[in-house]
Order: structure tokens, then sequence, then C-alpha cells
């Protein structure tokens, strides 16, 4: 018994619509049956700044606040040493990169840094402002390059002028391309 149906004007066996039936259905259930994979990745800076120790006078400031945190009191005129290790946990950086150092809402005058590690850019190193914020740049105006397994210790000075208002003030410190250094920075007088 081979039937058949009349569809679209053409004369089409029954048992083929029953096969292309199932078919259809069974292309449908693949995608609900089949287990979906999901995931997330969460991406890091390659570079870590680890601070080592803080030194005010000789003596050393325990830091309280967390691996990734410190403070500091001072009186202005006064200056304390960082001591801190930059390392690159990734691959090589080719693009050229700078530590940049930032003071939100800064409304006073005169830090002085210093940086020590033994490279060509260490000294005292101007800091600038640009709106209400206080950047200073560690490395070569052009940055730096940083193969894979980079590590760097350098103890920072930071003397504060006499006439710096009393506050408290917070500071980040991050890895930059060289690049996205804030161009349009005035040098604090």
């Amino acid at each position: 018994m081979n039937k058949k149906v009349n569809v679209f004007g053409k004369t089409v066996p029954v048992f083929v619509l029953v096969l292309l039936g199932m078919g259809l259905v069974s292309a449908a259930l693949v995608g609900y049956l089949a287990t979906p994979i999901t995931g997330s990745v969460t991406v890091e800076s390659p570079m870590q700044i680890v601070m080592n120790s803080i030194t005010n006078g000789g003596i050393i400031t325990v830091v309280t606040d967390g691996p990734d945190t410190f403070s500091v009191s001072l009186h202005g005129g006064e200056a304390f040493d960082l001591v801190t290790t930059t390392t690159n946990l990734g691959g090589e950086i080719t693009e050229p990169v700078l530590i940049e150092v930032k003071v939100p809402n800064f409304n006073g005058v005169g830090i002085i840094y210093t940086h020590l590690d033994g490279t060509p850019w260490e000294g005292n190193i101007p800091v600038c402002t640009s709106g209400s914020d206080a950047y200073y740049y560690v490395g070569p105006a052009g940055g730096f390059q940083v193969p894979a397994s980079y590590v760097m210790e350098a103890t920072s000075t930071i003397t504060t002028d006499l006439a710096l208002e009393p506050k408290e003030y917070t500071a980040t410190v991050q890895v930059i391309k060289a690049s996205d250094k804030v161009a349009n920075c005035v040098p604090l007088v």
C-alpha cells in the first residue's frame, strides 16, 4: 500500500513526508538535548606590583591595610621610603610601558619622588598635575620593554614639601602603556 499525497501540485509518497518530519523533529531536539558548555575567563594584568616595606625615618611602618594598600603618617617636609617589587607574570610585553602613580584630588605642592633601582632612569622624577590629579611616571620618557619573567625591586623615596596641605592623600600605582601617559601634565613648582 503505497499512499501518495499531493503537496504543492506534486505527488509525494507519504513515507517520504514521515521521514522528512522525523528529520526535522530530530534536528530540533539535537540542540535542545545537547548539553551546552559555558564558562568565563578572567584576564588580570600581566604586571604585579607588591609592596615589600615602608620606612618612615628609619622605622618600618606596619602595613595594616592589606597587601595592596598602605598608610603612612608624616608631617610636611618629611619623607618615607617604599620598597616595591614589580613582576611580569605573563609573557613578553613588546609595547613600551611605564609605572604610573596617580594621586587623585591633589591640592598640594612640592612632592619630590626619587626612584632607585640601578636603571638609567634613577633620580628625581618630576611630579605633574592634570586637572585636580597629580601624576608621576617611573621609566624613561618613551617607556621600557618588559621581557617575560621580568622582576624589578625598587626603593622609592617620597618627600613632601612644607607647604603641602595637611590631609590624607591616596595614590594608585599601576603599569600602563607608555602611549597612555597623561599628555597635558603641568609640572609642579
